[in-house]
């Protein structure tokens, strides 16, 4: 047993940045990581983040005036916010394995973890910008100089951490053989007694790798102003985007990902249908009508169909074509009826109709075939609430108040309308 966090682990990356498929890797190598989020439709695997570390981090930032898109200035760390850690680490350290916590928003509140349990070990991981920034954009809707401001925010705290005290640095490119080998060769310069036990297996960790599942495939080239200045982004920022990629380059290590492409490798992105937001201009966005016949030929044999159903979804808006787009969705749903994200779209989309109960129908079977998904959750607080089903408002709103982290970032304003209407949460189920 570790009664301490010698064996503790934080994984240090910006959104998007692989940091997700590194801690499930790691995961399958032999690390604990407690509740984590194990779906969402942009993780189909999960994002894998301790719910309870989420949570802290929240709450740090809130306390700080920042957010995960707004890094803070100074941080503000409470003597609740260390108990809070402590607790937390005590716990993962109380199952007698090697454990470790995952969460982007931990490189903007780094301070709290490190001044509060000083020997967490630490591996960081980066990625080229510009698939980060289009990843956000699919991902929250987020404009492309945004997204690269972002990358450089959060790297370049990456870049201070690392200079502070060096550790395991990842460059993220998708290639499985790449990951593999700068897994096993962190884990020997982190924990080689624990290799040396067989406490971990680095030789699991591919178990976890789904290179359908990697998008926005970028060459790795030491000079990436090129692919900056197709973005139309200001100068001063593609020059302090690309000086901040060469020090991460610089820094990498164990394992070095040469930083020039091979004209012979076969591109990532071949399923990668569309890098955009799907509502965001769906017209302007869609270039070029979708053979539906060719699309239901792949969505029949595809394992990640998410990306080809985003890709008829926006055909269909493009067109302005609203009940050809239900059908589809309701065809498709029909024959995978354990598939959340089509009960998720189903339900925004009724919702948007104005069909109060197919709306909430839907929502109701995304939250039961993903439970760890929240977003259905928060809907069906707001929508039983609007449509009178006051029982299953106070349902959803009990679960929401029950997840660490939604304790920290929602007001839930259904609950204060229950409050303000009267009806509070006593005698719901009577009602």
């Amino acid at each position: 047993h570790y009664p301490d966090s010698r064996h503790g682990l934080l994984i240090l990356g910006m959104h998007r940045s692989g940091t997700s498929c590194l801690a499930g890797m790691l995961e399958c190598a032999g690390f604990h990581v407690g509740d984590v989020d194990e779906w969402n439709p942009y993780n189909l695997k999960g994002n894998r983040e301790n719910l309870a570390a989420s949570a802290i981090n929240e709450a740090l930032l809130q306390a700080s005036g920042a957010d995960w898109d707004q890094p803070p200035s100074q941080l503000r760390i409470a003597a609740h916010h260390r108990d809070d850690i402590r607790r937390l680490t005590d716990e993962l350290a109380a199952s007698g394995k090697p454990w470790l916590l995952k969460d982007p928003r931990t490189l903007l509140v780094l301070g709290a973890w490190t001044d509060t349990v000083p020997d967490l070990a630490r591996l960081g991981i980066f990625r080229h910008p510009v698939a980060v920034a289009r990843s956000l954009g699919r991902r929250d809707s987020t404009d492309l100089e945004t997204g690269v401001e972002l990358w450089r925010a959060y790297n370049k705290r990456l870049l201070r951490a690392h200079e502070t005290t060096e550790f395991p640095l990842i460059a993220f490119n998708g290639e499985p053989d790449h990951l593999e080998h700068a897994v096993s060769a962190a884990l020997d310069a982190l924990f080689p007694d624990l290799l040396a036990n067989g406490t971990l297996e680095p030789e699991r960790a591919g178990e976890f790798f789904d290179r359908s599942l990697v998008h926005h495939a970028q060459p790795m080239k030491s000079d990436i102003t090129s692919d900056l200045s197709a973005l139309s982004l200001p100068a001063d920022l593609i020059d302090a985007a690309q000086h901040t990629w060469t020090r991460l380059l610089e820094r990498q290590g164990p394992v070095c990902l040469e930083a020039e492409p091979d004209p012979d490798a076969p591109s990532l992105a071949e399923d990668s249908l569309d890098d955009r937001p799907l509502r965001s201009d769906a017209a302007s966005r869609v270039e070029d009508a979708v053979d539906l016949d060719a699309l239901n030929a792949r969505l029949e044999t595809s394992e990640n169909r998410i990306d080809l159903f985003r890709r008829g979804m926006a055909s269909f808006e493009a067109r302005q074509d609203r009940p050809g787009l239900m059908a589809w969705l309701e065809g498709w749903s029909e024959r995978l009826p354990d598939d959340p994200f089509l009960h998720w779209e189903l339900a925004s989309l009724w919702w948007e109709d104005g069909n109060e109960q197919a709306a909430i129908d839907h929502a109701v079977e995304a939250r039961r075939l993903a439970p760890s998904w929240i977003t259905p959750t928060k809907a069906l607080a707001l929508w039983a609430f609007e449509a009178g089903h006051w029982k299953l408002a106070a349902e959803a709103i009990r679960a929401l108040y029950a997840e660490p982290i939604c304790r920290a970032t929602e007001r839930l304003p259904t609950a204060e309308r229950f409050i303000v209407s009267g009806k509070g949460f006593n005698g719901i189920e009577a009602t």
